[in-house]
Order: structure tokens, then sequence, then C-alpha cells
């Protein structure tokens, strides 16, 4: 959930579980479960990973688990998305995600992006440093070591 609200606050502008008050929070209760199921089904013996010839009649089902749990991640995630577009077009955010314009590959393509942004639009270099100054620390690196 950590890693979660920490990318959403970078690319969302907020927090996509919790409000920090410690209550219950459906959403991430259902984002646990999902996860939680998943880890159960990688971890099940599957026949058809041993049989090969045998794996298209998915005998004991582990592949339409696993379909059904990525229509409820598609949802999930569509949900969060659809949500925060709505918030975007009525003002209420102004940040990283509304100037993405492809998919993202890799972390390192992601930094570049992110670097070249700020390159073009200096003027968000000061929301960047608060966001990261309040998520990460002022007098830390994001890899949580002090600056010496």
């Amino acid at each position: 959930m950590c890693i979660a609200n920490s990318l959403g606050r970078v690319v969302l502008g907020y927090r996509v579980f919790g409000n920090g008050s410690g209550k219950s929070d459906l959403r991430a209760d259902e984002f646990r479960s999902m996860v939680l199921e998943v880890l159960v089904l990688t971890g099940v013996f599957n026949i058809g990973d041993f049989v090969p010839a045998l794996d298209w009649l998915d005998l004991q089902g582990v592949a339409a688990k696993m379909k059904k749990i990525h229509k409820r991640f598609d949802a999930f995630l569509t949900t969060i998305v659809e949500e925060h577009t709505a918030k975007v077009e009525d003002g209420q955010h102004n940040d990283l995600l509304r100037h993405v314009h492809s998919c993202i590959d890799t972390s390192s393509s992601t930094v570049e992006w992110a670097i070249a942004e700020l390159i073009r639009h200096p003027e968000m270099m000061p929301q960047v440093q608060e966001e990261l100054d309040l998520v990460v620390g002022p007098d830390m690196t994001p890899c949580n070591e002090p600056i010496h």
C-alpha cells in the first residue's frame, strides 16, 4: 500500500488508499484481497504446468480464476483513472498524469521522460521538489539515504 500511495501521490496527486487516519478503507481492502488471491493462485500446483498436453483443459480452473482476477484488477484501476480524470477535468488536480501521452515502458524511460518534461516545463520544478520533500523528506534521497 505504501508504494501504491507513493506512486499515487506523484502521478495522481493524491493517496489512492486511505486518508492516513488509520481507518479501514474499502478500496484498500479490495486491493489487498485481489493481491492475496493472485499470490495464492500463483502458488497453486497446476497439472498443466507439468503436463503441457493437458494445459489447454485447465483441469483445476487456474487459468479461469486468473482471467477473473485480471478483469477485477482492470475494473479497479479503470475506476481510479476515471475518478482522477473527472477531477482533472473539474480543475481539482494539476499533476504529473495530466502530462502523460503514451505508455511508460520501464523505470529508466520513466525517469528520462520526467526529466524531459521538467526541462520543457521548468515552472513545475518547485511543485516536484515540494512533493519530494513531503513524501520522501527534505534531507533524504528517494532511496532513503541521508544527504551528506
